[in-house]
């Protein structure tokens, strides 16, 4: 993918009657230029309108033929490949007529060549007299079976190659995934129609035999197979070698590995090393039609083809994508102004596919909202604080309400989860009991498996510590629950709070009082770390292992679980000279400390007010950064004002200011800023009208991929003045928050201890 760092330029839940969701996601109105869609909805539109959508978007030169193969059988069309280096593929019914929109098509191309794929039992002559009323000359590329018709493009239309490709021709016997017969064949077209290599076919277990006299005859001399032996036994590619054929198999553990085997043929063993990429349907029945009318869109920009596997995108596809961004991912249209991506799946998977790649979202506006914190008839119940797991499917909060009728009217302050199974209570007694003491604080691991909370009940781990508020990690898969919050004694302590957890969910920090292995003279709180693996207990340290007493914000731990990111007004470095409160980050496992929240020669900010913000915001390896801070110095040139949100990269020493706006009240002590665990997202609260015209205390995102940025709460019935507690947001752009605002339609009187705030989860980014 022809990328390139663009920061410099800004510097499903299965809760159908319990979650309510306020906006119906469409596609934009607008198609991004970065993106050719083929397919506009959810539904995927009939095989010859995709086969016509992709001629459409496809300018072959001096085009002078238009192929026309069946609609509802791909046998015929499994070789075309070779002959889209030059024509578009069309489909159209076997008896005909031409459908009104291939019609219209051929006469939009203006071709004087029509090529019929198969016989008259696959496509019955009437095609052939409406093709030649139209004044077309009319020819055909048939055989007795598809082995033949094969064959006879290879023969007419690629008689120079000395290389051909061998596909399978039929599923595996007794399949019952009969879109075995052509997946392989996917790609295969892509790099047939690039390098003018006809597709030859075979069965699985013999070298068909006009397969091999067409190999003897034609004095090929080298053969790419497609597939692994399960597709091509090594039968097969023997009895080729036995003819003095060179071999090489393309072959993954998977058809999206497949293809991906393909692009590294053509080139770009990730998609960094292509300037485009077509994405295709892999899976289902009908995916052929797609897969192989793309051929000659693919060949037209250079593409490789990859795989999307029903309703996914696949490990192989993603890792694939990912890799053509830099961290943390910025993906730039080529410099002719062609696109970059070419979808030829639902919009929801091409978004998908977007966003993985580092193309900004097609979206001007924060998604849908579900609203998260509700009864068992899905009215709004109140909650706060939440948390999100990075892909963005668990959502954690704290609520004093009766949410999904699990709590009763116990007025206590507990722990939700909702995951794609539904909601749970995780504060609960080994018996599953609800806690008898109410939960100040919670987070949730990356992986989305792990839950850290606080609670005043002591025996939710079968035990009893005594009076004290701890913090217990809660495993949703094992539903098991373990106390976490000890000093160097091995001994709980009153008050734990301020949680998070690391990745994988092995290593938790909490801020608590305790033993500190050293005389401090004073009863203050600590940055504790627990490794919940190897057992070692420490807290963040001065250069000199003198404890850190911790403030009113959370430390926050990265996702690798190194490094904990705080806000302190203490100065705990040399370089540290003001007496305004700075972010710092901790090496866990060197004990070294760096402020960064420094101007950019690296000196401390001018800054002296003290106001220290709830949140602070690490990515997963450290890299990136977020606070909010009082200085305006820590850019260049300077903020227009105070109290702004700013990302620290600490691998280039640079800062990029997020929070735009000149004039209006500053949010640094409730800017609850957060980060995606790779970077590509920032979520924050603030008083100022940022972005748009809606008025009072919002929620905003900020995209890495161009420095954009949204209001995610806008569009509120109404508006009030009262900022979140907490926001937080995943690597997909997912963001979750509580909101005092009615965003949503129906009663909105309840009230709980932190004033009736509610949780919603926006759509992705």
């Amino acid at each position: 993918m022809n990328v390139a760092s663009q920061r410099g330029g800004v510097g499903v839940v299965a809760l159908a009657t319990l979650v309510v969701v306020l906006v119906i996601p469409t596609p934009s109105s607008s198609q991004p230029a970065d993106t050719i869609a083929v397919v506009k909805a959810e539904t995927s539109p009939s095989n010859v309108e995709i086969a016509v959508a992709l001629s459409q978007v496809t300018t072959i030169d001096a085009l002078d033929t238009v192929l026309i193969g069946r609609d509802d059988n791909f046998a015929d069309a499994l070789a075309s490949g070779v002959l889209q280096s030059r024509s578009p593929l069309l489909l159209v019914p076997s008896a005909g007529p031409l459908p009104a929109e291939v019609e219209e098509e051929i006469r939009r191309l203006g071709p004087t060549n029509a090529v019929i794929l198969g016989g008259e039992a696959a496509v019955q002559s009437a095609v052939d007299d409406q093709l030649r009323g139209m004044g077309l000359d009319v020819q055909r590329r048939a055989g007795g079976s598809r082995f033949e018709t094969a064959i006879d493009i290879a023969r007419n239309d690629a008689s120079e190659a000395d290389t051909v490709i061998l596909a399978r021709a039929f599923p595996a016997p007794g399949a019952t995934d009969l879109t075995q017969g052509f997946a392989d064949s996917i790609a295969a077209g892509g790099m047939s129609a690039e390098f003018g290599w006809p597709v030859l076919l075979t069965q699985t277990d013999t070298l068909t035999e006009p397969t091999r006299d067409y190999l003897a005859e034609a004095g090929i001399r080298q053969v790419e197979i497609m597939g692994g032996t399960a597709a091509i036994s090594a039968a097969v590619e023997q009895q080729i070698r036995d003819m003095g054929i060179s071999t090489e198999r393309l072959a993954g553990n998977s058809r999206a590995e497949t293809a991906l085997a393909v692009a590294d043929k053509l080139g770009a063993p990730t998609a960094a090393d292509a300037d485009h990429v077509v994405l295709v349907q892999g899976q289902a029945p009908d995916a052929w039609a797609g897969g192989f009318a793309a051929a000659a869109h693919a060949a037209l920009l250079d593409a490789p083809i990859v795989l999307a596997t029903g309703d996914t995108l696949p490990p192989a596809t993603l890792d694939w994508l990912r890799d053509g961004a830099t961290d943390p991912g910025y993906a730039v249209v080529p410099g002719d102004g062609s696109p970059v991506l070419t979808c030829v799946v639902v919009p929801s998977l091409c978004e998908e596919a977007r966003v993985t790649l580092g193309l900004p979202p097609d979206s001007p506006t924060g998604g849908p909202l579900e609203l998260l914190s509700i009864d068992a008839d899905g009215i709004a119940t109140g909650g706060h604080t939440p948390a999100i797991s990075d892909d963005g499917t668990v959502v954690a909060f704290i609520s004093d309400a009766d949410v999904a009728g699990l709590a009763g009217t116990d007025g206590i302050e507990h722990v939700y989860v909702v995951t794609p199974d539904g909601t749970e209570m995780v504060d609960v007694t080994p018996s599953g009991q609800p806690s008898s003491g109410g939960a100040t604080s919670v987070h949730v691991s990356g992986n989305g498996r792990f839950v850290v909370f606080t609670s005043a009940d002591q025996t939710l781990a079968g035990g009893d510590f005594g009076e004290q508020r701890i913090a217990y990690v809660r495993d949703l898969s094992s539903g098991s629950t373990r106390p976490v919050s000890f000093d160097l004694e091995g001994a709980p302590d009153s008050r734990a709070d301020r949680v998070s957890l690391n990745e994988d969910g092995s290593i938790v920090t909490y801020v608590m009082q305790g033993d500190v292995g050293q005389p401090t003279n004073c009863a203050c709180f600590w940055m504790w770390w627990h490794d919940l693996e190897g057992g070692e207990i420490g807290f963040v340290a001065t250069p000199d292992g003198a404890p850190v007493e911790a403030n009113s914000n959370r430390p926050m731990l990265s996702g690798d679980g190194r490094w904990i990111a705080f806000m302190t007004s203490a100065s705990l470095v040399d370089t540290d000279t003001n007496a305004a409160t700075d972010a710092y980050v901790f090496d866990r496992l060197t004990g070294t400390l760096e402020l960064v929240s420094v101007t950019p020669d690296g000196t401390a900010s001018a800054a002296t007010d003290f106001n220290e913000p709830r949140e602070i915001g690490i990515s997963h390896d450290g890299q990136f950064v977020v606070f909010a801070h009082e200085g305006t110095d820590l850019v260049d040139p300077p903020a227009p004002i105070q109290d702004q949100i700013y990302l620290r990269d600490r691998t280039t020493g640079t800062t990029t200011l997020l929070s735009p706006g000149t004039e209006g009240d500053g949010t640094r002590s409730g800017a609850s800023p957060q980060i995606a665990s790779d970077g590509s997202w920032v979520t924050f609260v603030s008083f100022r009208t940022l972005v748009g015209e809606e008025r009072g205390c919002g929620v905003y995102r900020w995209a890495a991929a161009d420095g954009s940025l949204v209001r995610i709460d806008a569009g509120a019935i109404e508006r009030s003045n009262n900022c979140p507690f907490r926001a937080d947001v995943a690597d997909d752009g997912t963001v979750v928050f509580d909101h005092h605002a009615t965003l949503h339609p129906g009663d909105d009187t309840h009230q709980n201890a932190f004033g009736g705030n509610d949780v919603y989860r926006s759509g992705p980014g």
